[in-house]
């Protein structure tokens, strides 16, 4: 008995120390998981990717440019215009929509070859920022990755590798930034780490509402909408528990990926099969641009040195 109280005196009195020297450790781990400086490999080609589809997606807004963004359009002003909203459209008179709009995709293109980034990363982002927020009930998920992969890419020097930025660096003799290591870099990376994470966690348990995900119909409703339906999908009929499998399969990942794609192990599998299953999206139901920009963001969590040149022995 007395033996028994010593040691419980004992963790009594090292409590304190224990736990400062852990909240120690977390605050250490803390720091270096947000602001660890790391090279910009990674988001250059972030950028590369999500700038060019920023330059596509606000290309083809031009197909019908006076129907969207003119106040005679499909969504006037006064209906969108609400408080808690931007856009600089909101500025723009009908007669200059088009030298804006062609203003802005040159920016775009500005901004994914990577000329002027200190400028033109916040340019992106305000551009797409700003077509989503004057047409939003015309903007999808798209709109929406685009517009935060801007937003943290911004935050990072991202125009400091495969840019023309680093090459004009290079000739004028100031040498190459392509190996500065940064904490804004870490940071902006991790934020689209973890957006991606929260993204997916919400992702499935909105699944969990709907009865069609419970009952493992909800793959082959998706396949039999002939709105979207861009092959025959109509087999799935015939193979019921394989539209089960990948049903359940959708959720389980999603309310997973959050915790697995942190495992250096496990991380190839779980983002090959989200590549696998957007790229799916993609090519059953036409959504290839939303397929395509979610498997761009997946490349923030590919290491910067994967990108690095190897040295010739």
């Amino acid at each position: 008995m007395r033996h028994y109280l010593h040691a419980v005196a004992a963790f009594v009195l090292n409590l304190p120390r224990r736990l400062a020297t852990d909240a120690v450790d977390l605050a250490a781990w803390y720091h270096r998981f947000w602001f660890a400086p790391s090279a910009p490999q990674t988001v250059g080609v972030v950028r590369i990717l999500a700038g060019g589809m920023a330059l596509y997606s606000t290309a083809v807004w031009g197909l019908e440019l006076d129907a969207f963004f003119t106040d005679g359009g499909f969504q006037p002003e006064s209906m969108v215009n609400v408080e808690g909203t931007f856009s600089f459209w909101f500025f723009v008179p009908d007669a200059w929509v088009w030298p804006v709009h062609l203003l802005c995709l040159f920016a775009l293109a500005l901004y994914t070859i990577g000329l002027g980034t200190v400028v033109t990363k916040w340019l992106a982002f305000l551009i797409v920022a700003s077509y989503a927020q004057r047409v939003p009930m015309a903007t999808f998920g798209l709109d929406q990755i685009e517009t935060f992969l801007t937003l943290y890419l911004a935050i990072a020097p991202c125009g400091a590798a495969f840019s023309v930025d680093s090459l004009l660096r290079r000739r004028r003799g100031a040498g190459s930034r392509r190996d500065e290591l940064s904490p804004r870099t870490t940071a902006a990376t991790r934020l689209i780490q973890v957006h991606l994470c929260v993204l997916y966690t919400f992702a499935g348990l909105a699944k969990l509402k709907g009865e069609a995900w419970w009952d493992g119909t909800a793959i082959w409703k998706a396949a039999a909408n002939l709105e979207y339906q861009t092959g025959d999908l109509t087999w799935l009929a015939a193979a019921e528990p394989l539209g089960h499998l990948i049903t359940h399969a959708t959720v389980v990942w999603e309310l997973t990926f959050w915790a697995l794609v942190w495992r250096p192990r496990l991380r190839p599998y779980v983002l090959a099969i989200g590549t696998g299953m957007h790229l799916g999206i993609g090519a059953f139901l036409g959504m290839w641009t939303f397929g395509l920009i979610m498997t761009f963001a997946y490349v923030a969590f590919v290491p910067p040195e994967t990108f690095r040149p190897r040295s010739r022995p």
